[in-house]
């Protein structure tokens, strides 16, 4: 929705110095120029292709910016979505995913850490010894939910399915979730793991606050 004059121009004085205070009619003019602007660009929103698409077309248009109909999503709602794409791609927008999967199991918050591999993943040690590097990947780590599954666990970009091999036992289904959802919203490109913390169990409601430190993570 276009702004008014007078929030535009209220806007503009908030970067400008109180020097600047006789130059008001000036200024006044240039967001009546920005607030036409915007008019204009609400115009076109509305008179776009999308205003007038529905139903099954409305699903294609939908379709070619990677989002799906929701069921009994209204063709309103749908377009909304469209025109107001969420956040991906970003260190917080994958966080924030991973906390809302997370919220009805634990209140303990998911940590991302980038720009390592292949690092000796035990108990004892977070990147001792691993090469640090300046490919584009991350580390996305959640705590223990459900039973600790018997042996190694691999959890990568590549197996996001049913077939994920999880050792023995079974792996508590929310982290299918996880890996199918980061995956989704990731950028091109970019390599990350899903680690298990099997000793920050949901009823701990601890990460180690005090392992964590410029991005790096060590037991005391």
């Amino acid at each position: 929705m276009a702004r008014s004059t007078a929030t535009l121009l209220a806007q503009l004085e908030r970067f400008l110095p109180p020097g600047y205070a006789p130059y008001r009619p000036v200024l006044a003019g240039l967001a009546a120029m920005m607030r036409e602007a915007e008019i204009a660009g609400d115009s076109a929103k509305a008179s776009g292709t999308l205003a007038g698409a529905v139903a099954e077309w409305l699903d294609l248009h939908a379709h070619g910016h990677g989002i799906r109909r929701a069921l009994d999503e209204s063709d309103a709602q749908l377009a909304g979505r469209i025109q107001n794409p969420e956040d991906q791609v970003t260190r917080a927008a994958i966080l924030s995913a991973a906390d809302r999967i997370l919220v009805p199991y634990t209140d303990v918050a998911a940590v991302m850490i980038e720009g390592w591999e292949y690092s000796h993943l035990d108990i004892d040690f977070w990147l001792d010894f691993s090469p640090l590097n300046t490919q584009k990947a991350f580390v996305l780590i959640v705590p223990l939910i459900g039973d600790a599954v018997v042996g190694d666990s691999y959890f990568d970009s590549d197996y996001a399915d049913n077939e994920t091999y999880a050792g023995e036992g079974i792996q508590h289904p929310v982290y299918g979730v996880i890996l199918r959802e980061v995956q989704r919203i990731r950028a091109a490109g970019v390599k990350w793991w899903l680690l298990i913390d099997t000793r920050v169990a949901e009823s701990d409601k601890t990460f180690a606050d005090n392992d964590y430190y410029d991005d790096s993570y060590a037991v005391p």
